[in-house]
């Protein structure tokens, strides 16, 4: 017990959501995109009875500003942050409906099921690569919907934004067993795709794009780099963990490794998140600590540090998880150039509000879902339980730390990975105290070896890397193979 002290619980956790404001407000906007998305009926009398709460707010507010003495009335400001929570509230009714979200979700399928039909389509993204196939996500102009489809030969040559014509027959989505709560037409409606189908690789003609909006620009260049790893690495396995760790494409991952870091209770270092953009963000901050502390010069780091996450998150493809992580961050690096410390649950709160704004289908979205309420619960419950325990040693704080996130994030996500997925990992916790830091390692040699590009130094450091994520293939593979890996419910 000589690296341990016990602090007595003097860890005030409802100080936290009294220091941040916007909590409120943002549980209650997105209870009210919840509440519209689950119950689509009536949303012409949502949208009325929105409007009309939110004018009253307004109305409320306006009252307060220009009246001095309504202003120091403690049960009108009360009624005041009630009306508030209640316009958020409609403010998510309103939004939902003004998104089209109802037609979407319910929406059947314009192509005609079973029917072959010539179709048109330009390429959104690669779904899954392998030798043998490739599964495409694409949008059909005609039909004004997203479709998938699998290519039978792996070697069509065409891009993200080529538009390709080919022979079609659509089929509506079947179970894939995941567990018996999951809904994968639900699932797919929540994209944006309404069906799918088989295509020869022989049969289809190539129309390539000679003009690609940003968004396209940045899918190519992630599948460049992930040609361009492949070639380097001479390896497939080694090569689609390496793709999936710094991209988020998980389109050259084995079934079998995939399989291994989800029942390991690692598959999240797979897709890009914020551990990932977190992990940037301190090395952008330590290699901008020499510009100092100045006003000036803080606000130049803040600049540097904010374009560089961003210019990230874009090449990721602006996920929900990266997305939160980026403008929490970016909010952090503003507070601090202005000499200013943000909360944490109000960047939190913040960058709900702003992606359901933008998007508020995307609370729906599995990925987001799981990232804020990870988030969430690190936010919480991290404090608590280091007010609990201390560490002088430095090994044990950091497992103490690691013990804890884990915790904390896999407690807080539980019942949606059950609902989801149809499983818990049981060794979580040993699995991400080694597996987090082997995935920092890679990324650092993932760096390395593009820095170094053209030279013999690349090929080394290139060896390095397969060399690590073998053995953090090794690793997954053998927590996966421990009896009970995981709890399963169907």
């Amino acid at each position: 017990m000589s690296d341990m002290w016990r602090k007595k619980h003097n860890f005030d956790f409802l100080k936290q959501f009294r220091n941040a404001p916007l909590f409120i407000y943002s549980a209650s906007y997105l209870s009210g995109i919840l509440t519209a998305g689950s119950s689509l009926s009536g949303t012409e009398s949502a949208a009325i009875f929105a409007s009309s709460v939110i004018i009253a707010a307004l109305g409320m507010y306006y009252l307060n500003f220009y009246d001095p003495l309504a202003g120091r009335d403690k049960l009108l400001l009360k009624i005041q942050k009630i009306m508030f929570a209640a316009a958020f509230f409609s403010l998510g009714l309103l939004n939902i409906f003004l998104s089209g979200y109802g037609s979407k979700i319910t929406k059947i399928t314009s192509l005609p099921i079973g029917k072959i039909i010539l179709l048109k389509v330009t390429v959104k993204e690669f779904s899954s690569i392998n030798n043998e196939s490739k599964t495409i996500i694409a949008y059909s102009p005609d039909y004004q919907e997203k479709i998938l489809f699998y290519i039978k030969g792996g070697n069509s040559c065409f891009e993200t934004g080529d538009t390709l014509i080919f022979s079609y027959k659509p089929t509506i989505f079947k179970s894939a067993g995941i567990s018996q709560s999951f809904d994968i037409n639900r699932y797919y409606r929540h994209k944006g795709i309404y069906s799918s189908g088989f295509v020869d690789s022989d049969n289809i003609e190539i129309i390539k794009a000679r003009k690609v909006d940003l968004e396209t620009l940045f899918a190519r260049m992630r599948d460049k780099f992930a040609a361009k790893e492949r070639e380097l690495l001479k390896n497939d396995i080694s090569s689609g963990v390496i793709i999936a760790l710094t991209t988020g494409l998980k389109t050259h991952l084995s079934k079998d490794v995939k399989k291994s870091f989800s029942k390991s209770g690692t598959i999240h270092l797979m897709a890009v998140s914020g551990l990932h953009v977190n992990f940037i963000y301190m090395i952008l901050s330590v290699l901008t600590k020499f510009l100092g502390n100045k006003r000036l010069m803080r606000i130049i780091r803040a600049f540097i540090i904010i374009s560089f996450v961003w210019s990230y998150a874009l090449f990721t493809g602006l996920a929900p998880s990266i997305l939160r992580a980026v403008i929490m961050i970016s909010m952090a690096e503003a507070g601090r150039a202005s000499g200013r410390e943000g909360m944490s649950l109000n960047s939190l709160s913040l960058a709900a509000i702003a992606i359901c704004l933008h998007n508020p289908a995307e609370i729906f979205d599995a990925g987001f879902q799981l990232s804020f309420l990870a988030t969430l619960s690190i936010i919480l419950f991290v404090p608590l339980l280091h007010s609990l325990y201390l560490f002088r040693n430095k090994v044990l704080r950091y497992l103490w730390n690691s013990v804890s996130v884990s915790i904390c994030c896999q407690a807080g996500t539980m019942p949606l990975t059950l609902f989801y997925f149809g499983y818990f990992p049981t060794y979580f916790m040993f699995s991400n105290i080694i597996a987090i830091p082997l995935s920092s390692l890679l990324i650092i040699a993932v760096i390395l070896q593009f820095s170094l590009s053209g030279t013999i130094a690349s090929e080394e450091m290139a060896k390095v890397v397969v060399w690590l994520s073998e053995v953090l293939i090794w690793f997954v593979g053998k927590i996966e193979s421990l009896p009970f890996s995981s709890f399963e419910i169907r």
